[in-house]
């Protein structure tokens, strides 16, 4: 296939195996594969590449896109010439040059700097087909020459119809024979060994405790206003009681304890004056 340039509105020329580019792109250029120019390939969602299976009579996405940030200028993606490129951007036209010798394909408009281009690309019936593709980054004196180009195989062939996995045939499980389960041999109950019953430790019986020192009586709270019993301690046996005053009201005041339910020696002993008298029952509040 002969030569071409990638000139700023479109390959000039089509075909070959090596990059279709001349003239100024041949002076000390950076070329290589596609993928070390980080450019990416796309049909039918798949990238592209040897082997590639694709489903025929379908009008398939075909992009072209740089990674990295990067941008590029000119492309030519060609093929045999009943392959269908169907152009589906402003950055794209059909390849003239490429129909002139027998191919089919799509190239650039303009050599602006571009990021990524989509078509689209369809083949009638099944089989492989060769794609060529070629990528131009920069062709001038001041940044240089710089372009990628990549041939790859491409299959047109719809998938195999699923089947079914084989459904192993039922067997039956092995049925255990039966088994006499064991029985334990018996054994002696053990026999406690014989205890003396607790002896109880000795007890002392109490002493009597000592008879603690009579106070000095101390009347100074006696009937004084309290709150609680801590504020009638100044004498034993009295405590605060509620005591109604002469204005009707009433207050708490330190008093002799309640001789409610009280038992007269008298009457239990039987002796004295008041012997065998009921037993009187005191009244009166007391105190909080």
């Amino acid at each position: 296939l002969s030569s071409t340039n990638a000139l700023p509105n479109g390959a000039s020329a089509c075909g070959g195996d090596t990059a279709p580019v001349q003239s100024t792109h041949l002076i000390d250029p950076t070329t290589g594969p596609l993928t070390q120019g980080g450019i990416r390939v796309l049909i039918g969602g798949q990238d592209i590449e040897d082997g590639i299976t694709v489903p025929p009579d379908t009008e398939l996405p075909l992009v072209l896109e740089r990674t990295g940030g990067g941008a590029f200028r000119g492309f030519l993606v060609s093929a045999d010439e009943d392959v269908v490129f169907t152009v589906g951007s402003s950055d794209s036209q059909d390849a003239a040059v490429c129909t002139a010798v027998g191919l089919a394909g799509v190239t650039h408009t303009g050599n602006s700097d571009k990021t990524s281009v989509e078509n689209s690309v369809a083949f009638s019936g099944t089989g492989s087909k060769q794609f060529d593709i070629t990528v131009v980054i920069t062709n001038n004196s001041v940044e240089g020459s710089e372009y990628y180009f990549s041939q790859y195989m491409v299959t047109f062939e719809d998938a195999p119809e699923p089947t079914d996995a084989p459904v192993p045939a039922p067997t039956d499980a092995p049925v255990p024979a039966p088994t006499d389960a064991p029985v334990p041999a018996p054994t002696d109950a053990p026999v406690p060994a014989p205890t003396d019953p607790p002896v109880p430790a000795p007890t002392s019986f109490p002493t009597e405790s000592p008879v603690p020192p009579v106070p000095d009586i101390d009347s100074s709270c006696f009937n004084a206003e309290c709150s609680t019993n801590d504020d009638c301690a100044c004498r034993p046996g009295l405590t605060c009681r509620r005591t109604w005053e002469p204005d009707g009201s009433f207050t708490f005041r330190c008093k002799a304890a309640s001789k409610t339910n009280k038992t007269r020696l008298s009457s239990t002993e039987g002796i004295g004056g008041a012997g065998n008298r009921p037993t009187k029952s005191g009244s009166g509040d007391t105190g909080p």
